[in-house]
C-alpha cells in the first residue's frame, strides 16, 4: 500500500507477522546510485522466503510423524478393545451358563424342600392322626373304667341291700337266734332319686340348673355313694360332649392341683360354664331378657379348656386369655393393665361388660317399634363368630 504525506511517498508491506515500510523515494535513490542494492536486497528477501519454507517444512514432518504416532495407537487400541470385546463376551458366556447352573440347582432344592415339606407334613398328619386315635382312645378307655367302677359300686350297694334283706327275713323268721332286731335298725338305703339331665354344654340345660339337681342328688343318696371315687364317677357319667371333655382334661391334668371329690369338680365346672350375673346399676349394661350373648363365653371356653391341655400354668390365664380375646373378638377390648387383678373368669366378665357398653353406644336410640330392642342387638351377638 502506498501513502504519501508530507512530500514523500511510503511503501507499507506485511511478510507474515512482520510489517514493513519502505520510503520509495530513499529507494529509488539508492538504487540509481548503487544498481546492486536491488538485487542485494531481493536475494535477502529470497533467502529469508527459504528459511521459512523450510521451517514450515519441518514443522508438517513433525505433525506427519506425530500423525503417523497417533494413527499407530489408535490402531491398537481398536485390536486391544477388539480383544476386550472378545474377552467380555466369553465371560457374559460363562456367567450366563453359571446362571443356567445355578437356576437348575437352585430349582432342584425347591423341589426338594417342596419334597421334604410334603413329607414333613404327612409326619405330623399321620403323628396327630396317632394322637388323636391314642386320645380318643384313652378317653373312651377312661369312660368305661368310670362305668365299670360305677356299676361296681351299684353292684356292691345291691349286695348290701340283699344281705340286710335276708338277715331280717331270717330274724324275724326264727326269733330265737340271737338278739332280735327289729327291722328299723337295719341299714336302709335312701329312695334312688331320677337321673339329672346330662350337662353337654350349658345350652340344653343351664349350669345352675344342673348344678343344683346334682347337689340335691347327692344330698339325697350321699348314702349310695360312700367314697371319693364313686361320687366322682357317677358325676361324670352325668356328663357329655364337651363338659364331659372339659372335665376329663382337667382331671388328667399333671400341673394343676388335683380335683378329687364332687364339689371341686362342681367349682370347675362352675367356672367353665356358669354366664355369670353381672349385677351392674348402670344401664348401660341392662339387657332384654333371654338375650343371647352369642359367641362370646364359647371363646371362654374354648381358651380353658386349650389351657388345661396344654398345660399353662394358672397364675399365666389371665393375660394369655386376654391375648386370645383380642385375637379373637373384633373389638377393642383395652389393654390388659386397664383391668383389675382377678381370676381368669372376672377377667371375662369384665371384658364381657365392656362390650355391652361399646355395644349400647354403637346402637343408642335405635329402637325398633314392633319389637322394643334396639337396632343391632335383636340378633343378640356381641362378636363376629
Amino acid at each position: 500500500m502506498t501513502t504519501q504525506g508530507f512530500g514523500m511517498q511510503v511503501l507499507k508491506a506485511r511478510h507474515g507477522d512482520q510489517k514493513f515500510t519502505i520510503d520509495i523515494d530513499d529507494w529509488f535513490n539508492r538504487v540509481e546510485q548503487e544498481p546492486g542494492y536491488l538485487f542485494g536486497y531481493m536475494y535477502e528477501q529470497q533467502i529469508s522466503y527459504v528459511d521459512t519454507i523450510q521451517a514450515s517444512h519441518t514443522k508438517l514432518s513433525e505433525y506427519k510423524s506425530q500423525m503417523n504416532d497417533m494413527t499407530d495407537e489408535l490402531e491398537r487400541l481398536k485390536v486391544s478393545k477388539e480383544k476386550d470385546k472378545k474377552q467380555i463376551a466369553e465371560l457374559n458366556e460363562k456367567l450366563a451358563a453359571s446362571n443356567r447352573k445355578l437356576k437348575l440347582s437352585e430349582d432342584n432344592n425347591k423341589r426338594w424342600e417342596t419334597y421334604k415339606n410334603e413329607v414333613e407334613k404327612w409326619k405330623s398328619e399321620k403323628q396327630l392322626a396317632e394322637a388323636a386315635r391314642a386320645g380318643k382312645d384313652s378317653a373312651r378307655i377312661t369312660e368305661l373304667n368310670i362305668e365299670v367302677a360305677f356299676q361296681k359300686q351299684r353292684i356292691e350297694e345291691l349286695e348290701k341291700k340283699s344281705g340286710a334283706h335276708d338277715i331280717m327275713k331270717d330274724e324275724i323268721a326264727d326269733p330265737t337266734e340271737g338278739t332280735f332286731c327289729p327291722p328299723s335298725e337295719y341299714e336302709v338305703f335312701s329312695s334312688w332319686l331320677p337321673e339329672p339331665p346330662a350337662l353337654v354344654d350349658g345350652v340344653d340345660i343351664k349350669f345352675a340348673n344342673w348344678k343344683y339337681l346334682m347337689e340335691m342328688k347327692f344330698r339325697e343318696n350321699h348314702d349310695h355313694f360312700d367314697t371319693p371315687g364313686s361320687r366322682l364317677a357317677y358325676l361324670i357319667s352325668c356328663t357329655s360332649g364337651e363338659a364331659q371333655d372339659q372335665l376329663l382334661t382337667r382331671l388328667r391334668s399333671k400341673i394343676l392341683k388335683s380335683i378329687t371329690d364332687v364339689p371341686e369338680a362342681l367349682e370347675y365346672l362352675e367356672m367353665v360354664f356358669h354366664k355369670p350375673e353381672l349385677r351392674s346399676t348402670d344401664v348401660h349394661d341392662f339387657r332384654f331378657p333371654g338375650e343371647d350373648t352369642g359367641s362370646f363365653w364359647r371363646f371362654f371356653r374354648a381358651f380353658v379348656w386349650n389351657a388345661v391341655k396344654h398345660e399353662l400354668l394358672e397364675e399365666d390365664w389371665s393375660p394369655k386369655l386376654h391375648e386370645f380375646l383380642q385375637l379373637k373378638l373384633d373389638k377393642d377390648i383395652g389393654d390388659f393393665s386397664s383391668y383389675q387383678e382377678g381370676t381368669s373368669k372376672e377377667l371375662a366378665k369384665e371384658v364381657f361388660l365392656r362390650l355391652l357398653r361399646q355395644e349400647w353406644d354403637d346402637n343408642v336410640g335405635q329402637v325398633e317399634p314392633e319389637n322394643g330392642r334396639a337396632n343391632g342387638r335383636t340378633n343378640g351377638k356381641l362378636v363376629k363368630n
